[in-house]
């Protein structure tokens, strides 16, 4: 004999009114800077990123001024010997983050998104630059308590997907199509 089970029905909500904010919200985004290595490295020479100070070292007393962070370069003082020193000098504790990018170039990430990361990097390496007086691009998103939230502009719809502050990414948009 079989037993039919009788359907689950969900619940219907209605909502008396909605509201759109008009504007465009925004996701926050990590500030990043390349630093570009174009010959050797000097012993002395210094990088700075935020308050830390980078001092290539070429001798193996590892003299360098107190107060600063080693690179160690004494097996080689090419570009490419400098930005494998540099990142892993870097390492992982720090509030950012260092790559071996493309041609002789480190990237460096900041950890947290937003503007908090737009900070200064500047260098004396004869033979180095960055791209920027400071890491750039850090930008804070749209700040909302909590999910549901709804934001319009001319193109989209944007729905945050949980609360959403300075450093995070839950804004979700959709296109506007034509009318239905």
């Amino acid at each position: 004999m079989f037993k039919f089970k009788k359907p689950q029905v969900k619940e219907t909500v209605f909502i008396d009114s909605f509201k759109l904010t008009e504007g465009t919200p925004v996701n926050a985004v990590t500030a990043t800077g390349t630093l570009t290595f174009i010959d050797v490295v000097s012993d002395g020479e210094i990088v700075t990123i935020g308050t830390d100070i980078y001092e290539f070292d070429t001798d193996v007393e590892a003299t360098i001024t107190e107060g600063n962070i080693r690179v160690d370069v004494t097996g080689g003082v090419t570009a490419a010997d400098a930005v494998t020193a540099l990142v892993l000098a870097i390492g992982e504790e720090r509030e950012y983050s260092a790559a071996d990018g493309e041609s002789d170039t480190v990237v460096v990430t900041y950890g947290t998104s937003g503007i908090i990361g737009n900070i200064a990097s500047t260098t004396d390496c004869a033979n180095a630059s960055w791209g920027a007086t400071k890491l750039a691009g850090g930008i804070d998103g749209t700040v909302v308590d909590a999910r549901g939230f709804w934001y319009e502009d001319d193109d989209y719809l944007y729905c945050t997907t949980d609360a959403n502050t300075t450093a995070d990414a839950n804004w979700k948009r959709i296109a506007k199509g034509s009318a239905y």
